[in-house]
């Protein structure tokens, strides 16, 4: 009778697959920002044609932020974590989702100018020809000044009574998606507890007293 011999843990060979999105940590966040600042400043100069501007950008600005970077990304493996607000949080979806709306927000307002640009041509266009069939008909040696004037009225009573049921149908839709705007601000309120709970415990470096503070998802 074969002894069965040792069993591998197979959990222990499998490598672990990689989160499709990485982190967006605020120290990730900031080298981002110092990156794309630094490589638009150097490449507006170069276009410019100064040569020396860029290369003293480069020993100015690029090899202090370089070294300083570098030693900040130190503490993104300390155990116990340091600062958990700024190399720990992810903010990916908050800023997915401060894109979205913002992105959203311009589309409808472009569109929402756009609409009312065109209502007014249109309404241009629509006007100007009444006026011109009204002065053809009442000429002006005629005298008939206040029938022009009232029928200007008449229109302008119409084009006014227009806008504002436009308006008002712009105020239902706005108030339709006002939803959007509350969930944007729920995220935005659950990152700042996060924010506020690493703050309390890196600095008091006390449970007790930062159990005393209400931090509501």
């Amino acid at each position: 009778m074969d002894l069965p011999g040792p069993q591998t843990n197979n959990l222990s060979l499998e490598t672990k697959r990689p989160p499709l999105l990485v982190k967006l940590t605020g120290y990730r966040l900031l080298v981002l920002a110092l990156t794309s600042t630094f490589g638009i400043f150097k490449a507006t100069f170069a276009l410019e044609g100064q040569s020396v501007t860029p290369n003293s950008l480069d020993l100015a600005f690029g090899v202090p932020v370089t070294i300083a970077l570098w030693w900040l990304g130190l503490y993104e493996s300390i155990d116990p974590p340091v600062l958990a607000w700024f190399f720990h949080i992810d903010y990916s979806r908050l800023l997915a989702t401060t894109i979205w709306l913002t992105l959203r927000m311009v589309a409808r307002c472009t569109l929402a100018a756009v609409i009312t640009i065109l209502i007014y041509i249109i309404m241009v266009m629509a006007t100007l020809p009444i006026i011109r069939l009204v002065l053809s008909i009442f000429r002006p040696d005629d005298r008939s000044v206040a029938a022009i004037i009232a029928v200007c009225m008449v229109v302008g009573f119409l084009e006014m009574l227009f806008i504002y049921t436009l308006g008002n149908e712009l105020r239902k839709f706005a108030l339709k998606h006002s939803e959007t705007f509350r969930r944007f601000e729920e995220i935005v309120s659950r990152y700042q507890s996060h924010f506020m709970h690493s703050s309390c415990s890196m600095f008091l470096n006390s449970p007790t007293l930062c159990s005393e503070f209400s931090f509501k998802d």
